[in-house]
């Protein structure tokens, strides 16, 4: 394990100032590169990394001012900082110095309301006890490396994970591990993985019983597989695959609902039948519709110049399915995708064998409706807002809707051939609201949908009566894997399979 499980140094700074985060010049900038992402400045509150060196990591933790004293006049914001470090063996200047510099060229970037006259970080806004002037306000910030010992972070290298030794492996009577890096269930330096390790430490000692949620996230024995470590969304396959997918970004509303399982039976084409499921009731299947207008859809690797023309695109996609005969890995299947621009009905067509058509898609106000090209009506959806816009993780039973909505699609591609294909819908970052949905399906569908009226709840904290979420509104950004990615893609469909997934406690 110690050779195995790598560690780095790190370093942190902290600086409480006399002005809000709101009035740092950061929320315009976030306004600026988010022009349709609604949020209130006064309550914005930012985690964010990958920005530059040496403190690439800054997270807002002025909602820790109530529990601090301070003499008047107290702070208004505390901004900490940190990024892995160079080793105390590699020459560098003092933290201090680092970080000053730092702030003059780098901060004021993500700050530009905290320069001063001569465009450097204004030192006059921090707040100090020990002395006023710029230069002994700064001095008496917080500023750390952690070079030794527990100090470091423990890293996740590859091919490290088995090496981890769990709390109870250490080979010794009576000694017991805990910490961040043992083998726990995250694979990652967090306070998490501090809490769950010893939770596992102290039952050595009490032989509790009572289950450590999270503890066997990572099974032992599928580690060594790689497609269980790896993922079926389109930035994770192998160069040159990696820089070659489709992107775009997309306002719709998601639906879901419970069909008769007969009549979606013959929706599917030959090769692939229903999965057993516990989502819906006994008798029915889940299907999803997504009424949505698409935008800056292009390759990603294409400037947005070169992308399609905005369009509308209307789908049905029926979930859990597999291959007739084949190992139980599940998928989904779209049956039909509508839309009203032939260049990417064409390429849809041609790269991934989708089912897309071309139709006359119309939204008005709260109202989408599709009707074929020879103007048979399929079907209007209306949706009624009940909530203001929020993240979606935010809202309610997230995991059900990343189970039904991150399942790999399947499409046939010639007799017994099926391409497989993850779109990621980003739920994680999505903003969203519930909806209720009311939706008509005409007879004249031509997709085998069963015709009437279908009313889908507001999404909740809780699954509906018929074990779905309900209906929201989203705002996202969306990637679609390579179509010469399908093997990868149903490698780690099949290796995720194998994990025990219980929908109702997702």
């Amino acid at each position: 394990m110690l050779q195995k499980v790598e560690t780095v140094a790190t370093c942190a700074v902290q600086f409480w100032l006399n002005k809000p985060t709101s009035q740092t010049g950061w929320p315009g900038l976030v306004k600026a590169h988010n022009p349709y992402s609604p949020f209130d400045p006064n309550t914005l509150q930012t985690v964010m990394t990958g920005f530059a060196e040496p403190l690439d990591t800054w997270a807002d933790m002025s909602h820790l001012l109530v529990r601090e004293t301070w003499p008047d006049p107290a702070p208004q914001s505390i901004a900490y900082f940190c990024s892995p470090s160079r080793n105390a063996d590699v020459p560098a200047p003092s933290m201090q110095e680092q970080a000053g510099k730092w702030a003059d060229d780098y901060l004021t970037a993500i700050w530009p309301d905290t320069r001063n006259a001569v465009g450097k970080f204004d030192r006059n806004l921090l707040v100090s006890l020990k002395g006023q002037s710029e230069a002994e306000r700064f001095d008496n910030q917080y500023f750390r490396q952690n070079f030794y010992g527990s100090e470091r972070y423990v890293l996740s290298v590859p091919g490290s994970v088995n090496y981890r030794l769990a709390p109870d492996e250490s080979g010794f009577t009576n000694l017991v591990l805990a910490g961040d890096w043992t083998r726990c269930g995250i694979n990652a330096g967090c306070v998490e993985a501090a809490t769950i390790s010893g939770l596992a430490a102290a039952r050595v000692f009490t032989g509790s019983l009572e289950p450590i949620y999270g503890e066997f996230d990572l099974i032992l024995d599928a580690l060594p597989t790689p497609a269980v470590l790896s993922s079926v969304m389109a930035p994770h396959a192998d160069w040159p695959l990696t820089p070659a997918f489709l992107r775009g970004s997309m306002e719709g509303i998601f639906s879901f609902h419970a069909l008769p399982e007969e009549q979606v039976k013959q929706m599917l084409p030959q090769g692939l039948v229903l999965s057993r499921q516990s989502v819906t009731p006994a008798n029915t299947h889940p299907v999803t519709f997504l009424f949505n207008r698409q935008t800056n859809v292009r390759a990603s690797f294409l400037p947005q110049i070169l992308g399609f023309k905005t369009y509308l695109e209307n789908i049905v996609a029926i979930n859990c399915v597999e291959i007739a005969g084949g190992d139980g890995t599940v998928f989904s299947f779209l049956p039909a995708l509508f839309l009203d621009n032939s260049m990417a009905t064409y390429s849809g067509r041609l790269f991934y064998g989708l089912a897309k058509r071309l139709a006359k898609n119309t939204l008005d106000g709260s109202t989408y409706s599709t009707t074929s090209e020879e103007n048979a009506p399929v079907w209007t959806m209306r949706y009624f807002d009940y909530a203001p816009i929020s993240r979606l993780v935010e809202l309610g039973n997230i995991g059900l809707v990343r189970a039904l909505l991150d399942t790999p699609i399947l499409t046939p591609r010639g007799k017994g051939a099926w391409q497989a294909m993850a779109f990621d819908f980003s739920v994680g970052s999505a903003f969203a609201v519930p909806v209720a949905t009311q939706l008509d399906v005409f007879a004249t569908n031509g997709v085998g949908l069963p015709a009437g009226r279908f009313i889908s709840p507001p999404f909740s904290a809780q699954p509906e009566e018929n074990g779905l979420p309900g209906a929201f509104r989203c705002w996202t950004d969306w990637t679609l894997s390579n179509p010469f990615d399908s093997a990868r893609v149903k490698a780690v469909a099949a290796a995720q399979k194998n994990f025990d997934f219980n929908w109702q406690q997702t």
